[in-house]
């Protein structure tokens, strides 16, 4: 059972709601008329209506009011459009209270209302506090605002925010059924908006895009981003992509960027409320926060904080709920609640939380980590949702894979990746490495540990004040380098100091395989409550070489064929190139040179393959001397080759794939004797250096070497007869050491 119920506080969703209301209503109110404001073009009356493609620019304090817009559309005929788009609206160093790009309002009985493609740029501004009775200011890319049925659309704006003290709400694109406390009913959409925030401060919310829609329309806020730089937000938070609607309310592919910030309230990629009947959906949503500090907004009646990092976040009143696909990384930052990949929250309805993923590297997490959540009445499942966990992570709540109240399944797939730092020494002694859990730890399908070099026998990786569940463990891998482990040695893998039990699965006494760097294999036997009554425990059984070593050796291989290359071309070209030299001289005392190259590639059947491919040339000198049994041939030369290869091996765990280069240099001599009878001997001799690499991935652990290495090579010593076509016929034989 979770200790968190729900991250929305029905009273900070109500306070929202409020504040939008009167700073709408406020704008209507007599002397701030839009015809008195900044603007850079308007067109008002019935019928269909278009401001588009005007630019406005102010630097300084505004001069007729405190209202900046690009472009402005209204049309308050029964049917109509209002179209307000490819609008600018620039600030630069003055004080405001309202800026937006494009601004369209149909009040008539059917149309629509259209803010798009326009954009927002404010530099070193600042708000005009007290204003509007005492709220503050508000900057939008794009609103369309529809009193009507119909549509209201707001996509595709940009908002650009640098510096300054901004204060209140930024919306990159909202649309929305609401006007001057009138209401409407029809489709909303608020989508691929972008808002880029750097070295700002004040800020009250945040949005990419929002809808609100009423009756039968859908709401639709989908591939929004948000990117947020050295800012600092002061209240409620962060949104990608907001949508709530009576029909189907959907956010999905929403992406949301922290850098460097303080954020008071939620961080929320995509989130979605379906009021009445309706579906909540937050798909593929994507969130990462980056050396940053999160802020609760204090608790609501249940205790819960805010505070907390969403990728998706699904609520339904009386539909379903979907959160599924979710992103969530955090690195070097604190976080005052919850982190989630997934949250599905169906009052009436099914849940769904699957598939999400959660990364968290070096940083405290208030609350608990879930990768996918749900909250349901009725049925649901978080599955298939992964946790990684990397250097140290302080975790005050708890661990789980999938978590909720009326779960159907919340554990198949679930899997939890742990790569842990260095560890914690205290007083000369380890104390683990760094991975704390203050809650529970379960709902996980599979353990993954990939463990630096510095483990040793009696090591604690994950330390659980709460209970644990004992999962299967699908990786248990040592990086290369350090003190490989012996046969004996035991980690403990979690400890729990509130019980240890196992998953459905059992795994106590079963066994696993690990790698320690790229070569050894550990076979490892797991126990549940092994070293204490407390410890999930990892005990070595025994070590050997890794079947993917195998590839390593192809390096050699690889050298050895640029050797042997080279000694075929003296062999096959070399002689018969320096006899026919010295025989054109008159073959007796003599001189003549010669040279030759060859380039081709060979395939070397390893089990798999290793395919290399290159050239080598020859250059060099012979001389021909008459001896009583007929013609001796000699001759020096000098050899150099240059090549690649490819290997490709086939292994349980997967292909291994390796490449590299060989360069091969030497002298050498030849001779040869032939017979006036028609027979003949001959020989050569090569010494020289060879230089190969290697570079492949094995294990998963990237692997290289350099080989440097003398080699001399004797060449074949056959007995020969040539034949009248000038072929010959022979047994040959080379001995060849490398």
């Amino acid at each position: 059972m979770k200790v968190f119920i729900s991250r929305r506080d029905p009273r900070v969703s109500h306070n929202r709601f409020a504040v939008r209301v009167l700073s709408l209503a406020i704008a209507a109110l007599p002397g701030l008329a839009m015809a008195a404001d900044e603007i850079g073009c308007s067109a008002s009356g019935s019928g269909n209506q278009t401001a588009s493609d005007c630019n406005k620019t102010v630097s300084g304090a505004l001069t007729t009011s405190d209202k900046l817009t690009g472009g402005f559309a209204e049309s308050t005929g029964s049917v109509g459009t209002a179209t307000a788009s490819g609008n600018t609206a620039i600030l630069t160093g003055g004080t405001f209270v309202e800026i937006s790009g494009g601004l369209a309002e149909f009040t008539g009985t059917t149309g629509s209302a259209t803010a798009s493609n326009n954009v927002v740029r404010a530099t070193d501004v600042s708000r005009v506090t007290g204003s509007y009775g005492g709220f503050d200011t508000i900057i939008t890319g794009g609103d369309a605002r529809n009193t009507g049925t119909g549509f209201a659309t707001a996509n595709a704006n940009k908002v650009y925010i640098t510096g300054g003290d901004v204060g209140y709400l930024v919306y990159g694109g909202e649309a929305r059924f609401f006007l001057n406390s009138n209401y409407g009913s029809g489709a909303a959409d608020a989508s691929s908006n972008i808002v880029e925030i750097v070295d700002a401060t004040g800020l009250f919310d945040v949005y990419g895009g929002d809808t609100d829609t009423y009756g039968d329309g859908e709401a639709t806020s989908n591939n929004n981003q948000v990117t947020l730089t050295r800012s600092t937000v002061t209240s409620h938070g962060v949104s990608g992509g907001s949508a709530e609607s009576e029909n189907v309310a959907t956010a999905n592919n929403n992406t949301v960027s922290v850098t460097g910030s303080t954020v008071a309230g939620n961080i929320i990629s995509g989130e979605v409320e379906g009021k009445g009947n309706a579906s909540g959906i937050a798909n593929n949503n994507k969130v990462t926060v980056t050396g940053s500090t999160l802020l609760g907004l204090g608790t609501d009646s249940d205790g819960d904080a805010d505070g907390g990092v969403y990728g998706g976040d699904a609520e339904a009143d009386g539909g379903d709920a979907t959160a599924n696909n979710n992103t969530v990384t955090i690195s070097n930052s604190t976080i005052a609640d919850y982190v989630e990949g997934g949250s599905a929250d169906a009052s009436n309805g099914v849940g769904t939380a699957n598939d999400n993923v959660v990364t968290v590297e070096n940083s405290r997490i208030g609350g608990s980590i879930l990768g996918g959540d749900i909250d349901t009445s009725a049925s649901g499942t978080a599955t298939g949702n992964t946790v990684i966990l990397i250097g140290k992570v302080d975790i005050a709540g708890s661990l789980e894979g999938g978590s909720g109240d009326s779960c159907t399944d919340c554990l198949t797939d679930n899997a939890l990746i742990i790569r842990p730092d260095q560890a914690v020494i205290s007083g000369g002694a380890s104390t683990g490495y760094g991975i704390t859990v203050g809650g529970n730890l379960q709902n996980f399908a599979s353990f993954h540990f990939d463990l630096p070099n510095t483990i040793k026998s009696g090591d604690v990786i994950v330390n659980v004040t709460g209970a644990a569940t004992a999962a299967k463990v699908g990786q248990l891998d040592i990086a290369d380098g350090g003190t490989a482990l012996s046969t004996g040695d035991t980690l403990v893998l979690v400890r729990a100091a509130g019980g240890l039990s196992e998953a459905a699965v059992p795994v106590d006494g079963s066994t696993v395989q690990g790698r320690q760097g790229a070569l050894l294999t550990h076979t490892y036997r797991l126990d549940v409550n092994g070293t204490t009554a407390n410890d999930f425990t990892a005990t070595v059984q025994g070590s050997g070489a890794s079947e993917e070593s195998k590839s390593l050796v192809e390096g050699v291989l690889g050298a050895t064929a640029q050797v042997l290359d080279g000694a075929d071309l003296v062999s096959d070209q070399g002689v018969s190139l320096a006899v026919a030299g010295a025989s054109a001289t008159g073959g007796d005392g003599g001189g003549a040179s010669f040279g030759t190259t060859s380039v081709g590639n060979t395939r070397y059947n390893t089990g798999s393959h290793v395919d290399t491919k290159g050239w080598s040339l020859i250059v060099g000198a012979s001389t021909g001397i008459k001896v009583a049994p007929g013609t001796l041939t000699l001759g020096g030369f000098f050899q150099y080759g240059h090549g690649s290869y490819d290997s490709v091996n086939s292994f349980t765990t997967g292909k291994v794939k390796g490449s590299g280069d060989t360069t091969s240099y030497g002298i050498g001599g030849l001779a040869r004797l032939d017979f006036d009878s028609g027979y003949f001997l001959e020989t050569s001799l090569r010494v020289g250096k060879v230089d190969s690499d290697y570079k492949g991935n094995v294990g998963g652990i990237r692997a290289s070497y350099d080989i440097k290495a003398e080699y001399h090579v004797y060449g074949r010593l056959p007995f020969c007869k040539r034949k009248s076509e000038g072929k010959k016929w022979c047994d040959c034989i080379r001995i060849s050491d490398l």
